[in-house]
C-alpha cells in the first residue's frame, strides 16, 4: 500500500517537472494537470481511510475485545 502511494507521489512530481521545464501550458497540458491532480488527491483519500480502518480495527476492536474479557 504505502509502495503505490510513493509511486503515485513521484509520477506526479516527474510530470510536473516535465511539463513545466517545456513551459508548455495550453489547454490540453491543463487538462493533464487537472488529472493528475485528481488522481493524486483520490488516491491520498483512499490511502487515509484505509489507515483509518487499520487503526480501527487493531486498536479499537482489540480495545473492546479486552474490556469485555475483563468484564466477564
Amino acid at each position: 500500500m504505502m509502495k503505490s502511494h510513493l509511486k503515485n507521489y513521484l509520477i506526479r512530481t516527474i510530470q510536473y517537472k516535465i511539463i513545466f521545464n517545456n513551459q508548455f501550458m495550453d489547454n490540453v497540458t491543463l487538462v493533464i494537470l487537472f488529472y493528475i491532480q485528481i488522481h493524486y488527491i483520490i488516491s491520498e483519500i483512499c490511502y487515509c481511510y484505509q489507515m483509518i480502518k487499520i487503526y480501527y480495527y487493531t486498536f479499537y476492536l482489540n480495545g473492546f475485545n479486552l474490556k469485555s474479557l475483563i468484564n466477564q
